[in-house]
Parts: C-alpha cells; sequence; structure tokens
C-alpha cells in the first residue's frame, strides 16, 4: 500500500480548517455566540484490508503502510457535525449510507450532518453494499470487495470513544462524540 499521510492528513486540514472558518463567521456576519463555545473531538481507526481482500485491481499480498479512517466532530450550537476521511478508493450508495449512519448515531446526530470522503488511493479497498447485493444475485458476490471486513471497520470506528482536548471526553459530551 502507498502511504497517505503526507497527501491526505493536508487536505484533511484544509477542509477542517475551512469549516471552522464557516462556523465561526457565518455569512450573516455573526460568528457564535459567547457562550456557545465550539468543541472539537478527534476520532481514527486501523482501515487497513485483510490480506486477501479484493482492493482496486488485485487482492492485498501485503500491508506496507496501514490505511486508515480518521475524522473530527463538531460540537456548538445544534446537534454534532461529523466529518470523516478514509483511506480507501471509494464509499458508495449502501456502503456510504451505512457509514454516515453509524457515525452518526455514535455522535447522536443525524446522518444529514455526517460527511464521508475516500481519499481515491488506488490501492485501496472499496465499499459499495448496493452493488455487492447486485453482484451477489448474480453468483458474483465477494469478488469486488470484502463486504464483512467494510462493515466492522465502519461501526468499529463509530464504538470507540471519542478524545478531545486533555484525553477521553466524559460527562454530557461524551455521548455526542462517541467516536474515536
Amino acid at each position: 500500500m502507498v502511504s497517505t499521510v503526507g497527501r491526505v492528513f493536508p487536505r484533511f486540514v484544509v477542509v477542517l480548517l475551512s469549516v471552522l472558518t464557516i462556523l465561526a463567521f457565518p455569512f450573516g456576519g455573526r460568528g457564535l455566540a459567547d457562550d456557545e463555545a465550539l468543541r472539537v473531538g478527534v476520532f481514527g481507526v486501523d482501515a487497513s484490508p485483510p490480506i486477501g481482500s479484493p482492493v482496486a485491481y488485485v487482492p492485498a499480498r501485503t500491508i506496507e503502510d496501514p490505511l486508515s479512517a480518521r475524522g473530527v466532530v463538531l460540537l456548538a450550537a445544534g446537534r454534532p457535525i461529523v466529518l470523516c476521511a478514509v483511506d480507501w478508493i471509494g464509499i458508495a450508495n449502501g456502503g456510504h449510507d451505512a457509514w454516515r449512519e453509524a457515525l452518526a448515531e455514535a455522535a447522536g446526530t443525524s446522518p444529514d450532518r455526517v460527511a464521508v470522503h475516500a481519499v481515491h488511493q488506488h490501492d485501496g479497498p472499496r465499499c459499495d453494499f448496493t452493488a455487492e447485493e447486485l453482484l451477489a444475485a448474480h453468483g458474483l458476490g465477494g469478488k469486488h470487495f470484502d463486504a464483512p471486513f467494510a462493515r466492522r471497520v465502519s461501526f468499529q470506528n463509530a464504538k470507540r470513544p471519542a478524545r478531545g482536548e486533555g484525553g477521553a471526553v466524559a460527562g454530557p459530551e461524551a455521548a455526542a462524540v462517541a467516536i474515536w
């Protein structure tokens, strides 16, 4: 696998800073009220496929650099906002819905406040549960991608405790940022 740390992180930082800027300085010229402090939780999980799993062009033979799913949870006024980037070639259709639903449930928000993005590296796995169902109906299930692995990663991502400033998040925030 190709290392993505140098390429993914700068993009992730740009997206995060853009979102934070929009939240702090919305178009009406009014920012967050003094009592609406912005809090940020982070999460991450290993998203490397098992050896032998289908990836872009051939089954995975080795894992040279682990793949990850990383993100942030933004807490201010209203329900939490979740941003997640995954080192996979793509997450589409039913796969995208499953990731958003799992992360939304863990963060105590709704799927419309969750963004999941794949960095589209060509040596990573893909996730499309809708396509997998169509392929399985024609005897081709499991050849496009490893559906059980993809489900484990999406739900594993949503069941880990979040970390905020100073370590683990506790109290009321723990339910809102229950991802990492």
